[in-house]
C-alpha cells in the first residue's frame, strides 16, 4: 500500500459513509505504519476511528491482527509495528492493552534479541549482586514507556522500578541519544517522587532534567516546555500560584511554537492554567476549562478518558460553586436570624425595663399626690 493509498482510501470512505469498509480498511497493519509515520496521519486516524464510535475496540482489533501475523516476529519491522501500537494505544488512554498485551510482550522480545549484542554490567541493591543486563536503545526506551504507562494508572511502585531499571543501565553516557533518554528517566522519576508527594527530590531531579535538556535540544524544544510545565505543577502543589502559573504559561508559548494551537498538549496546559486561576479565585478559570474541553472534545470526541477526566472535573467545578453558593446565602441568612433574633430579644428586654420604669414612676407619683394632699389637708386644718 502507497501512503497516497493510505491517505485517500480512509477518507473517501469516511466521505461516503461507507462505515464497514473504513473499519476494514483501518484494521490494515499497513495503513496504520503508514499513517503512524507522521502527526497529521495519527490525528487522522484517530479521527476515522472515532466516527466509527468510541476507543475501546481498538486494542482489541489490532492485537488480533498481531496475533495474526505471518512474518518473522523478532523482525525489527514487526518489532517497530508493535511499539507503534503501543505508543497509539497510549494516546487513546487504552492503558491496559498497551501496557500487559503490548509493551511487556515488546521487552522481553527485545531483550531477547539484543541480549548478547548489547551487555552492561548493573548492580542489584536487592541482593548486593552485580548482574548482566541488555542496554539497547529500544530496550531503554521501552522502560521508559512502561515506566510512563504505570504512572499514569498509579501504579508507581512499578514505575519506579522500570524508571530506576532504566537509571541502572544507562550508566556509560556518550551519544546525545543516551543523554536524551537519561532527560526522560529523569522526569519520569521526578513525576513518580511528586505523585508520593517528596517534592524536595522532585525538583531536584526536575532541575536536572530542565538543564541537560536545554543543553541537548536547545531552550525552545517541545520536551523541554514538558519538564517547565512539570516544575509548574510542583509549584502549584506547594502553593506558589504566581510561580506556577509564570511556569504554565511559558510552556504554553513553546508548545504553541512547536506543536500549533490544536494539539492535545495545549489542552492539558489550559487545563494547569485554569487550576491556578481557579485556586486563586478568577473568573477566568472557567473559559481555559471550556477551551480545553472543547480543544479534546475536537480531537478526541466524547469516549477519551481525558475528555471524561476533564469533563468530570468542569462538572466537579460547577458543582462546587453551586454548592459554595449555597453555603454563602445559607450563612447569610443565618446571619441575618441571628440579627433577628437578637433584635427581638433586645427589644422584649428593654420594653420590660420601660415597663418597670414605668410602674416605679406611677408609684411614685401616687405616692406623692397622696402626700400633698395630707399636707394640704393639715395645712388647711391648722388655718382654720
Amino acid at each position: 500500500m502507497s501512503d497516497r493509498v493510505a491517505t485517500e482510501l480512509p477518507y473517501s470512505l469516511a466521505k461516503a459513509g461507507e462505515k464497514e469498509k473504513l473499519h476494514k480498511c483501518l484494521c490494515d497493519l499497513g495503513l496504520f505504519q503508514r499513517l503512524i509515520k507522521s502527526e497529521e496521519g495519527k490525528f487522522e486516524l484517530i479521527k476515522f476511528w472515532q466516527m466509527l464510535g468510541d476507543f475501546n475496540q481498538v486494542d482489541d482489533v489490532y492485537i488480533k491482527q498481531l496475533e495474526a501475523y505471518k512474518g518473522d516476529k523478532m523482525d525489527d519491522k514487526f518489532l517497530n509495528l508493535t511499539k507503534s501500537l503501543g505508543e497509539f494505544f497510549i494516546e487513546l488512554g487504552l492503558l491496559d492493552g498497551a501496557r500487559g498485551m503490548v509493551l511487556e510482550w515488546l521487552l522481553q522480545s527485545l531483550e531477547q534479541k539484543y541480549c548478547l549484542s548489547h551487555v552492561t554490567i548493573v548492580y542489584s541493591p536487592t541482593n548486593f549482586s552485580w548482574k548482566r543486563r541488555c542496554s539497547h536503545q529500544a530496550v531503554i526506551d521501552l522502560l521508559e514507556l512502561l515506566g510512563r504507562v504505570c504512572t499514569k494508572q498509579g501504579d508507581l511502585v512499578l514505575a519506579s522500578k522500570y524508571y530506576k531499571e532504566m537509571l541502572a543501565r544507562l550508566n556509560r553516557i556518550k551519544s546525545v541519544t543516551e543523554k536524551l533518554q537519561l532527560c526522560k528517566c529523569l522526569l519520569g522519576l521526578a513525576t513518580v517522587f511528586y505523585m508520593q508527594g517528596n517534592m524536595k527530590e522532585s525538583k531536584k531531579l526536575l532541575l536536572r532534567a530542565l538543564e541537560q535538556a536545554t543543553e541537548i535540544l536547545g531552550p525552545g524544544h517541545h520536551y523541554v516546555a514538558a519538564i517547565i510545565n512539570k516544575l509548574g505543577q510542583l509549584c502549584f502543589q506547594q502553593g506558589r500560584l504566581d510561580e506556577a502559573l509564570g511556569y504554565f504559561l511559558q510552556d504554553l508559548k513553546l508548545t504553541r511554537n512547536e506543536v500549533g494551537s490544536n494539539h492535545p498538549r495545549i489542552a492539558s496546559i489550559l487545563n494547569d492554567i485554569a487550576l491556578v486561576y481557579d485556586e486563586k479565585g478568577q473568573q477566568d478559570a472557567d473559559k481555559f476549562y471550556e477551551c480545553g474541553l472543547a480543544l479534546l472534545l475536537g480531537i478526541y470526541g466524547t469516549g477519551h478518558v481525558d475528555v471524561a477526566l476533564m469533563r468530570g472535573f468542569a462538572i466537579f467545578l460547577i458543582y462546587l460553586k453551586s454548592v459554595c453558593r449555597f453555603v454563602h446565602l445559607s450563612i447569610y441568612l443565618s446571619i441575618y436570624l441571628y440579627l433577628s433574633i437578637y433584635l427581638s430579644i433586645y427589644l422584649s428586654v428593654m420594653a420590660i425595663y420601660l415597663s418597670i420604669y414605668l410602674s416605679i414612676y406611677l408609684s411614685i407619683s401616687v405616692c406623692l399626690s397622696i402626700y400633698l394632699s395630707i399636707y394640704v389637708s393639715l395645712f388647711l386644718s391648722i388655718c382654720l
